[in-house]
């Protein structure tokens, strides 16, 4: 995967965020690959996520920064710390107020907190809401900004790509951010109101109210065996776990996009500037 060719989200993040001199720190900063294009700019950057894998990827990829895990609504930095803060795609993730909380309480008189949200109506957009319905979070994310304890200064849409070498590769990256089937607490989008199909039914371990109850045993050792015989080797890195029904209501979304040609697909991106005017 190939994603920001054109380093559209740099240009907007270094307008926006000015970090030339300032000490910055980035919420969500993932494997590291915006701190790349912005901590030449800062004095010193601090990168922050709750997954220490994503950490150790960051930390390769830009050895002169500092990453470091946590929690966005609870900071373990003093008051006042850095002149930028920004978060980077995760405020929808978070409780929102509570994580601007935390941005103004370590952000210094006259610093700025720059968030950047994935907006639902691109193409990849429509994809994430097969499997997730976002929408509810997304709302709780703008209302925090539009009432929360910074003034908005700015907001900007613009629209950037992600190329793939075809769709298998894209279905790979949206399952692997949206459909993790260890999360039980999954929000299931357009595609399966009421839950995930049969095909993920065995390994998320939700109960979708089986109406036979009645099913005799044999069956129910039947479906057993047949979950243990589809079950991936421990080794076995792919994602058999997936429904190939929920796939094709995902491609079905890209159109004409969806077969095994290279992949171009546009995300639009929302970028709000937040103040400390104090």
């Amino acid at each position: 995967m190939r994603s920001d060719r054109d380093a559209v989200i740099q240009k907007f993040l270094v307008e926006f965020a000015a970090p030339d001199g300032m000490d910055v720190l980035e919420i969500g900063c993932g494997d590291g690959r915006v701190a790349a294009g912005l901590a030449g700019w800062a004095a010193s950057y601090v990168g922050l996520d709750a997954d220490p894998a994503a950490l150790a990827e960051a930390q390769a990829r830009v050895p002169d920064a500092a990453f470091v895990e946590g929690q966005g609504e609870a900071l373990d930095f003093a008051d006042e710390s850095f002149d930028v803060v920004l978060l980077t795609l995760c405020l929808h993730r978070m409780d929102a107020e509570a994580a601007l909380a935390e941005a103004r309480r370590v952000l210094r008189p006259g610093g700025r907190v720059v968030v950047l949200e994935p907006v639902p109506f691109s193409e990849v957009g429509r994809a994430r809401a097969v499997l997730r319905d976002d929408a509810p979070d997304h709302a709780q994310a703008q209302q925090a900004m539009a009432h929360g304890p910074l003034p908005v200064v700015r907001r900007e849409l613009f629209r950037t790509t992600l190329e793939f070498e075809d769709a298998g590769e894209f279905l790979d990256f949206l399952f692997a951010d949206y459909a993790d089937p260890e999360d039980e607490d999954m929000d299931w989008g357009a595609g399966f109101p009421d839950g995930p199909g049969p095909g993920l039914r065995g390994q998320h371990g939700g109960d979708f109210d089986d109406d036979d109850e009645d099913a005799d045993d044999d069956a129910d050792r039947e479906e057993e065996q047949d979950a243990a015989d589809d079950a991936p080797d421990e080794d076995d890195e792919d994602a058999s776990w997936r429904d190939p029904d929920l796939e094709h209501l995902v491609l079905s979304e890209l159109g004409p996009k969806g077969g095994d040609a290279p992949l171009t697909l546009f995300d639009d991106l929302l970028v709000v500037l937040l103040a400390r005017v104090d």
